[in-house]
């Protein structure tokens, strides 16, 4: 496991702050949305592997941008909201990058390990281990099938999966068996929760302009 500051965060206060700012970010002015992506940036930058991986990521949806400002002529939509729509994306997206790339399934388990005495909310534990195992095997099922129609191709590749759940109901059973609770890391989490105070912060500036 990488040693970064990142990867020792608590799982669930890295959700919080992707959809925090995730959030924050449908609402912002352009000046405060530029100015919330610098220093998320830097504060990133202390593992370049996440930025690298944004940068690989962002070049993959282009045509999604493309189209935005296909659209953007055709409707005769302002070019400055196109712009605003798009770095939106790249932030959402620069916080995605974030938490799926600094969160293992490992980490997850860890973090959660104290919802275990709850019936109710361990049950809501184990379907989200679920499906990030099930997901795989549907791609891998998705690649080998020979793609005619997509509606059929999907079909099958959902009912090819599904013939697995024993397999990903075992898997998930051991991983969840095999992690328990461990020490919550002051440093990281509390450098992790000054920064969601600077989000709320910038929030709250920029409704008061």
């Amino acid at each position: 496991m990488n040693n970064s500051i990142f990867y020792q965060q608590n799982s669930l206060l890295k959700f919080f702050f992707a959809i925090f700012g995730a959030f924050i970010a449908i609402f912002l002015t352009i000046r405060s949305l530029i100015f919330l992506f610098i220093i998320t940036f830097f504060y990133l930058y202390q593992d370049p592997k996440i930025i690298i991986k944004w940068l690989q990521t962002s070049l993959k949806i282009v045509p999604l941008f493309i189209s935005i400002f296909v659209f953007g002529i055709i409707f005769e939509i302002d070019f400055f909201l196109q712009l605003t729509l798009s770095l939106r994306i790249l932030f959402i997206l620069f916080l995605s990058v974030y938490l799926t790339f600094s969160t293992s399934i490992e980490n997850f388990l860890q973090d959660t390990a104290f919802v275990s005495r709850s019936i109710l909310l361990n049950k809501f534990r184990f379907l989200g281990v679920a499906v990030i195992n099930f997901l795989p095997i549907f791609w891998s099922e998705y690649k080998n099938i020979e793609k005619t129609n997509i509606l059929n191709t999907i079909s099958n590749s959902i009912l090819n999966s599904f013939n697995k759940t024993n397999l990903v109901e075992k898997e998930t059973i051991q991983k969840m068996n095999s992690h328990s609770k461990t020490k919550f890391q002051i440093i990281p989490n509390l450098y992790l929760t000054l920064f969601i105070a600077i989000y709320a912060i910038i929030f709250l500036v920029n409704f008061k302009k």
